[in-house]
C-alpha cells in the first residue's frame, strides 16, 4: 500500500530586476550630479539662473538644493522600483525617458555654464 503523499505546492517564479535597470540607475544618479554641478556653475559666475520657477530659490542654497536633487533621485529609482514588479518594460521606458530628460537638461546647463 503506497503512503499518501501530499504534491508540493506551486511556487510562484521570483521576477528578477531587469538588468538594465541598475546601469540607468547610476547614470540617473550621475546625470543628477552634473545637473547640481552645472547649475551651481552657471549660478555661481552669472552665466545662468535656474529655469525651474520652483526650483529656482531652493538652487541658490548650495545644501538644500543637494538635498533636493537627492531626493529626487531617490524618489525616481524608488518609482522605478515599483514600477518593474508589475510592468517591466515600462519601468525600462520610464527610467530611460528619465535618463533622456536629465541629459537634456545638463547638456544646455552646460552651454550655458561658460565663464564670462
Amino acid at each position: 500500500m503506497e503512503e499518501d503523499q501530499e504534491a508540493p505546492a506551486a511556487v510562484p517564479a521570483r521576477r528578477t530586476r531587469p538588468a538594465s535597470l541598475i546601469p540607468m540607475y547610476v547614470t540617473f544618479g550621475a546625470l543628477q550630479a552634473l545637473d547640481y554641478q552645472s547649475t551651481r556653475r552657471a549660478l555661481d559666475n552669472g552665466s545662468g539662473r535656474e529655469a525651474n520657477g520652483i526650483m529656482g530659490p531652493i538652487a541658490e542654497h548650495p545644501a538644500a538644493f543637494l538635498a533636493v536633487k537627492a531626493g529626487a533621485t531617490a524618489a525616481t529609482i524608488f518609482a522605478t522600483e515599483r514600477i518593474w514588479k508589475k510592468n517591466r518594460v515600462g519601468a525600462i521606458v520610464f527610467i530611460a525617458v528619465a535618463n533622456s530628460a536629465m541629459a537634456a537638461v545638463v547638456a544646455h546647463n552646460y552651454s550655458v555654464a561658460r565663464p564670462k
